[in-house]
C-alpha cells in the first residue's frame, strides 16, 4: 500500500519498512485499535464518529441465567424477567442480597451475554472499596511519562468510554460491593451523567476534559462528530450500563446509599429461598439428591465424589443451613462450599469434617452477632431438629449434627471473645 511510504505514517521509531522491505513487525501482534490507529494515523476523519453513531442505541436484550446458577422455585423466570424488563427500559442494575447467591456471577453473565452484540464492547470487573475516591474512578493529573509536567490520566470509568489509543468503544462497567464506597465521595461526578447529563470535569488536556451523554435525538450529527473526533471527551452512550453488587451482610459496616444515588438504578434481589415449612420444620428438598431439581443437580452432575459427599450429608448439612439462617442468612455457594470441604477433609472421627466446616466457612460470618445470639446458636448446633422427610406422606426424621460441640464452643470462644455458659 503506498500510503504506508508517507511520512506521517510512521510512529516513533518504528516504520512499516526497513532496509529489507516490509516491516513484517509494524502491526504483528498489535490490538486491533492500535493498528487501526497506526494505519493513516490511521483512520479516517469519521471512524470514531462511526463507532459512536453505532453505539447510539441500546439493543434488545433477552439474557438468561447462567447454567451454574440453580434458584428454587420458579424464581429462576421470575429475576430474568426483572433484568431483561430493567435493562430494556434504560435502567442501570444493582443487585442485592446475602453472601453467596450469585449476585457476582449473574453480574458477569449478563454482561457477558450483551458484550455479544455489536453495540457493546465487553465490561470491566472492578471492586469497591472504602478507600475509593474520584481518582481511582474518573483519574486526575499524575507526573507525566517523559517531563517535569502533569498529565490527566482517565481511570475506572472513563476508560468504559475510551481505550487507550483514545478511540471510542462501549464497554460495561461491573462494580462488585458498591456499597463499600463512600458513594458520594467516589462516584459524585458520575451521578448526572447517569442522569442523562454532561459533566465538564476539572481537569485539561488539549480540551476541558468531559463527559459527554450522547443521544441521537439531543444531539447533531455535528455535535457528534466533534465530541467524536475530541480525545477530551469521553462520550456515553444509551447503550451502556453500570451493574453494581450489594451484599446486605454486616449493614452497619456499610455506607449508606443516598436517594440520589439510588434513584438511577433498578434493584434486583437474590435470595435465598424458604428453609423451613409453614409448620416450622427444616427442609430436605433443596440439597437432597433424590428430589431434583435442586441445588445438587447444578452443583454434582459431572462430579461423583461430590455427589457420594452429598448423598451422607445433605440432611446434616440441610439442618445446619436452617439454623444458621436463623441468625444470619447465607447463601447457597456457602452450602457448595460446605460440600466441597467435607469431601477434601480427611483424618479425625466422625465430627470433624462437619465441624471443620462450620468453624472454617460458617463463624467468619457470624462475627457481628451480639453473644447471646452466638450462644443461642451454638445451643441449637448440639439439639435433635426435625426434618422433612424425602417423602411428604411421612413424618418427620430427627437429626443430630455429627459436630464436636465443645470444640466448636472452644473456637467460638477465641473467635468472637464470648463468655463460657455456666456448665461449659
Amino acid at each position: 500500500d503506498e500510503d504506508l511510504w508517507k511520512d506521517d505514517v510512521r510512529f516513533d521509531k518504528s516504520s512499516p519498512w526497513n532496509q529489507a522491505g516490509t516491516n513484517r513487525n509494524y502491526l504483528h501482534n498489535r490490538r486491533r485499535a492500535g493498528g487501526e490507529s497506526r494505519l493513516g494515523v490511521g483512520k479516517a476523519p469519521d471512524t470514531d464518529h462511526d463507532r459512536l453513531q453505532e453505539r447510539l442505541e441500546a439493543p434488545e436484550l433477552a439474557v438468561s441465567l447462567p447454567d451454574g446458577l440453580h434458584f428454587h422455585g420458579g424464581e429462576e423466570a421470575r429475576l430474568r424477567q426483572q433484568i431483561n424488563a430493567a435493562l430494556n427500559s434504560g435502567r442501570h442494575l444493582i443487585f442485592t442480597g446475602p453472601p453467596g447467591t450469585g449476585k457476582s456471577k449473574l453480574a458477569k453473565a449478563i454482561a457477558s451475554q450483551a458484550a455479544t452484540t455489536a453495540e457493546i464492547d465487553g465490561y470491566t470487573f472492578t471492586t469497591a472499596t472504602a478507600e475509593w475516591s474520584t481518582f481511582d474512578t474518573i483519574g486526575g493529573y499524575v507526573p507525566e511519562q517523559s517531563g517535569n509536567g502533569l498529565e490527566f490520566d482517565p481511570r475506572l470509568f472513563l476508560d468504559c468510554f475510551r481505550d487507550s489509543e483514545g478511540s471510542i468503544h462501549n464497554q460495561w462497567l461491573i462494580i462488585d460491593e458498591l456499597n463499600r464506597a463512600n458513594i458520594d465521595k467516589a462516584l459524585g461526578p458520575l451521578f448526572s451523567v447517569l442522569s442523562e447529563d454532561s459533566v465538564t470535569l476539572p481537569y485539561e488536556r488539549d480540551e476541558q476534559i468531559s463527559i459527554e451523554w450522547v443521544e441521537e435525538g439531543d444531539t447533531t450529527v455535528e455535535e457528534r462528530r466533534a465530541i467524536a473526533t475530541s480525545p477530551d471527551r469521553f462520550p456515553i452512550t444509551p447503550a451502556w450500563r453500570l451493574i453494581g453488587t450489594m451484599n446486605t451482610f454486616d449493614k452497619a459496616s456499610l455506607y449508606d446509599l443516598s436517594f440520589a444515588f439510588m434513584r438511577r438504578f433498578s434493584f434486583i434481589h437474590v435470595g435465598v429461598p424458604e428453609l423451613r415449612t409453614e409448620d416450622g420444620v427444616m427442609k430436605r428438598a433443596l440439597l437432597d439428591p433424590a428430589q431434583r431439581p435442586n441445588y445438587v443437580q447444578t452443583w454434582a452432575t459431572d462430579d461423583s465424589e461430590l455427589m457420594e459427599t452429598i448423598t451422607a450429608w445433605h440432611a446434616e448439612v440441610s439442618v445446619v443451613w436452617s439454623i444458621i439462617n436463623q441468625y444470619r442468612t447465607i447463601g447457597p455457594a456457602i452450602v457448595l462450599d460446605i460440600f466441597s470441604h467435607i469431601t477434601a477433609h480427611s483424618g479425625g472421627d466422625d465430627s470433624a469434617p462437619l465441624t471443620s466446616a462450620i468453624i472454617n466457612l460458617i463463624f467468619p460470618q457470624l462475627e457481628a452477632l451480639r453473644e447471646t445470639e452466638q450462644h443461642a446458636l451454638l445451643d441449637e448446633l448440639a439439639d435433635t431438629h426435625e426434618l422433612a422427610a424425602a417423602d411428604d406422606d411421612e413424618s418427620p426424621t430427627e437429626v443430630t449434627l455429627s459436630v464436636d460441640l465443645p470444640y466448636l464452643r472452644r473456637k467460638a470462644r477465641d473467635m468472637f471473645g464470648i463468655t463460657p455458659e455456666r456448665g461449659e
